[in-house]
């Protein structure tokens, strides 16, 4: 007799006892490495090829033989693939397409669900992705694969370098460094300034950084960069109205006004950094006021000598 099962399939391999004597009948089957036992009237075979079995039947000075032969299909071969050569669905990758190679008809599941028929499947969500083949004999095969996401977005971040977001004539540049992402970008309105981390600016304005994560995610951050150029006004306040030295007046105490920080020359000689300085000379007088914000001015003052005799 035949038995044609798909591979790896079991079944049992039956024989019948149709003897009336009371004499016991002894099994022996041949092939018996791919059977469960080789001495019993039924055992189950697990041929994974084409196997012929033989059964004697003994019962006394009685034997009989007989045969059957179980005829394996093999089950069809099934691989999948994914273009492009990942498993991991992100921004830069939204969808991957699943091929399944085989010789039969092919139909795909999402866990239990049946999803579609054909060799390939484009997926947009994870989950694991079963193909499922049958051939012309019945028999059939799955493979699976396992589809995983990655949506992270990075988290844009800004640092200055120094710590301030104002431009000034102490600080005519300021550094900007993103951090958060794998590339970067940075744009002053619609105009794109630098493709990296790090960018020098020297003009107030709003400046976006974009950075994007290994996954093709993006995030944005924003910082304002103001400008305070404006300069001091230097004024000098003198103690004498005349701003003249004479006999009676031998030194006149001048007082500077406008800024934070001061200095005092006469041509090219520095007088000191206090903002009051008494002057017994007669001379052109030069105070530099400095703001807050590093600018600068200046004003002159003239100092007069006169001589007289009351």
């Amino acid at each position: 007799g035949y038995m044609d099962p798909c591979n790896a399939q079991n079944l049992t391999v039956q024989a019948l006892n149709p003897s009336s004597s009371s004499l016991p009948v002894t099994y022996s089957w041949s092939a018996s490495p791919t059977l469960s036992a080789n001495n019993i009237l039924n055992p189950i075979a697990t041929p994974t090829s084409t196997t012929t079995y033989t059964l004697t039947a003994s019962q006394g000075t009685c034997v009989s033989q007989d045969q059957v032969t179980v005829v394996v299909y093999p089950a069809p071969s099934l691989s999948i693939s994914s273009a492009p050569n990942t498993t991991v669905l992100t921004c830069n990758q939204p969808s991957i397409t699943l091929t399944a190679v085989g010789n039969g008809t092919i139909t795909w599941l999402n866990g239990s669900t049946p999803i579609a028929t054909g060799n390939t499947l484009t997926v947009t969500t994870p989950g694991t992705y079963t193909a499922s083949i049958q051939n012309q004999n019945g028999c059939s095969t799955t493979n699976s694969i396992t589809i995983t996401q990655d949506f992270a977005i990075p988290v844009a971040g800004i640092t200055t370098n120094p710590n301030t977001n104002v431009l000034n004539c102490n600080t005519p540049t300021i550094a900007l460094t993103g951090n958060g992402g794998a590339t970067y970008s940075w744009a002053n309105g619609g105009t794109i300034i630098s493709a990296t981390n790090t960018t020098t600016i020297s003009s107030p304005g709003i400046y976006t950084l974009t950075a994007v994560g290994a996954n093709g995610c993006i995030d944005t951050a924003q910082i304002n960069i103001y400008q305070d150029i404006t300069p001091p006004i230097a004024a000098i306040s003198s103690s004498a109205a005349s701003n003249t030295l004479d006999c009676n007046t031998a030194s006149i105490t001048l007082t500077a006004g406008g800024g934070a920080n001061y200095s005092w020359a006469n041509g090219a000689t520095a007088l000191g950094n206090a903002n009051q300085l008494v002057v017994s000379s007669a001379g052109t007088y030069t105070l530099t006021a400095t703001g807050s914000n590093g600018c600068t001015d200046t004003a002159n003052i003239t100092i007069n000598f006169v001589a007289n005799t009351t």
